[in-house]
C-alpha cells in the first residue's frame, strides 16, 4: 500500500470515528479540560519583571529614574495644578 493510499484510508476512518456522539463528547471534554488547565496555569504565572530591567545601562532614563528615586522617595498621590483662563501657549508665561 502506498503512503498516499494509506493516508487516505486513515483519514476516512478517522472522519467516520469523529462523527460519532461519543467522539464528539470526548473532544469537547478534552478541549474544556485543556482550556481550564491553561486558565489555571496562566493565573499561577508570577509576574517578576521590573520595567527598569529593560532600560539599557548608561541611558539618560536610568539616571533620571535614579535621581527621581533619590529625591522623591515618599509614596503618595501626584498633584496637578491647573489655572483657569491662562494662555499656556504664550512664551512669556512658559518662562
Amino acid at each position: 500500500m502506498t503512503p498516499d493510499k494509506w493516508l487516505g484510508v486513515v483519514m476516512k476512518n478517522l472522519g467516520y470515528l469523529l462523527q460519532t456522539p461519543t467522539a464528539k463528547v470526548f473532544v469537547i471534554v478534552m478541549y474544556l479540560g485543556l482550556l481550564a488547565g491553561g486558565i489555571a496555569g496562566v493565573a499561577k504565572i508570577p509576574v517578576d519583571a521590573d520595567v527598569n530591567d529593560f532600560i539599557p545601562p548608561g541611558s539618560y532614563l536610568e539616571d533620571w529614574l535614579d535621581t527621581n528615586d533619590e529625591y522623591f522617595e515618599t509614596v503618595g498621590e501626584s498633584v496637578g495644578v491647573y489655572f483657569k483662563d491662562v494662555a499656556y501657549e504664550d512664551y512669556r508665561i512658559q518662562e
